[in-house]
């Protein structure tokens, strides 16, 4: 009929959208590595990211600013989530290489239905345990050194991956919930930038405390802040401008829309581009790292799709409509 075939071209628009998210997401590992490493604070890059996005946003947001104020406390989950993985895998790129930090991110499918089960009471596949253990076999393989020491920025991006698949579970009880896509696209940006700001205040972080005179001296203040943001490297800018206005403002966006008529278990099969596209962006401009990493991310797309195929032949969605667990509910 003519209600299914537009139902059809929306969920291709829908899935374009996150395959669109997923690039985007994917074309930041290295960018990010590459202002960290040029000395611009984690949590002032963090901050400025998110609530630059947030800001971009904003006008679109003020058109249901009554419905979106009612949203203010439920996606809170979200940004939250979402900062905790930023900082762990931002802080993670310190240790691991883009390519090792995409392949780990991309774990998160392993603990969204360990996750959905825990808090949700969700039912787990059977054969996923045989998928748990080939994904952290890749794991072992990716972090492989010649001094068998697992390094500790694949283990920051480990825990990332946990927080990845709590804001994923989150959004799909948000959307359950009824909470508008204008909310979840601002305020996970919103959450992440604020907490993030004042973190870099606290830590000093901030660009205008490195000049800061140490007995608060009388430079003036402008002088301070032209000289204390003129350390960060034009190419630093460059890239927290992109990732906010693409990969924050615009992803967010996509992904909010995109996952409202995609099933979970096909998002989480687009969402392998992420880091497969991180990685292959990383080895082209820092080269092929060695064999047995290969194998390891190898294997970790492989026990991703593996997930897919199971889930889609046994019709299973990744989060259930049952009755939630009080630590897990996105409303409360």
């Amino acid at each position: 009929s003519l209600q299914e075939f537009f139902s059809m071209r929306l969920t291709t628009v829908h899935s374009l959208l996150l395959v669109l998210a997923a690039l985007l997401w994917g074309s930041t590992f290295v960018m990010v590595q590459a202002a960290i490493q040029s000395g611009i604070p984690v949590s002032f890059f963090l901050g400025a990211r998110y609530l630059l996005a947030a800001l971009v946003l904003l006008p679109w947001v003020l058109r249901v600013r009554r419905d979106v104020l009612r949203d203010f406390l439920p996606v809170l989950p979200i940004g939250l989530a979402i900062l905790s993985a930023n900082l762990l895998q931002t802080y993670g790129l310190h240790w691991t290489t883009a390519a090792n930090s995409a392949f780990i991110t991309g774990l998160n499918f392993v603990f969204t239905p360990i996750l959905g089960w825990l808090f949700w009471r969700t039912r787990l596949e059977p054969g996923f345990g045989r998928i748990i253990l080939l994904a952290f076999v890749g794991f072992f393989l990716l972090s492989w050194n010649e001094g068998m020491r697992l390094n500790p920025g694949d283990v920051l991006t480990l825990f990332c991956a946990i927080a990845v698949a709590l804001q994923i579970l989150w959004i799909d009880r948000a959307h359950a919930r009824g909470v508008r896509v204008e909310s979840l696209a601002f305020y996970q940006n919103f959450w992440v930038g604020v907490p993030a700001m004042m973190l870099a205040l606290v830590l000093g972080d901030l660009p205008v405390n490195s000049l800061m005179p140490a007995g608060g001296g009388s430079v003036l203040l402008e002088s301070v802040a032209v000289s204390g943001f003129a350390l960060i490297p034009g190419e630093a800018w460059l890239v927290l401008v992109f990732t906010a206005l693409a990969c924050s403002a615009l992803a967010f966006w996509a992904q909010a829309v995109g996952q409202r008529s995609v099933a979970p278990a096909r998002a989480a099969l687009i969402f392998t581009l992420e880091p497969l596209s991180g990685a292959l962006l990383d080895y082209s401009v820092h080269g092929v790292a060695p064999v047995i990493n290969l194998v390891g991310g190898g294997i970790v797309l492989l026990a991703l799709v593996l997930d897919w195929w199971q889930r889609r032949r046994s019709g299973a969605t990744l989060v259930e409509p049952t009755a939630p667990l009080g630590a897990g509910d996105c409303s409360s």
